[in-house]
């Protein structure tokens, strides 16, 4: 239920990109609305221990540290490929992006992890 969520999330997200732009303002705000209720409906499974919702808790730290290097990585990308011709390749240039910042942030997260070992709190927070 948490990954349904979390797609719904970056489809509307993609969405609002289209329709308003990248310079939006708009995105936060469907961004808090969407992790608000997405907080409501697991709020019903805190009695049973989620292994995802508590991975997701354990990376967030360095989520929010590492993913801007690798949304400015895509945004030089975006910029010397130019404008999209359609809709569906944009939208499949953002989907390809967010899966692999996704892909990039988990492999970098276990990579430092493997390679701190006990010292790695003090560089991703876990």
């Amino acid at each position: 239920t948490v990954i349904f969520c979390m797609i719904i999330l970056i489809l509307v997200s993609i969405t609002v990109y289209y329709v308003f732009g990248y310079e939006s303002g708009y995105d936060l705000i469907v961004k808090l609305i969407f992790s608000y209720l997405m907080f409501a409906f697991c709020r019903i499974f805190l009695n049973i221990k989620n292994k995802s919702l508590s991975f997701v808790a354990d990376i967030s730290f360095f989520v929010f540290l590492a993913h801007g290097y690798f949304i400015g990585a895509l945004l030089i990308i975006y910029s010397k490929l130019g404008e999209f011709e359609s809709l569906w390749q944009t939208l499949i240039f953002l989907l390809l992006s967010a899966l692999g910042v996704t892909i990039f942030i988990l492999v970098s997260y276990f990579l430092l992890k493997f390679i701190l070992r006990n010292k790695s709190k003090y560089l991703i927070g876990v």
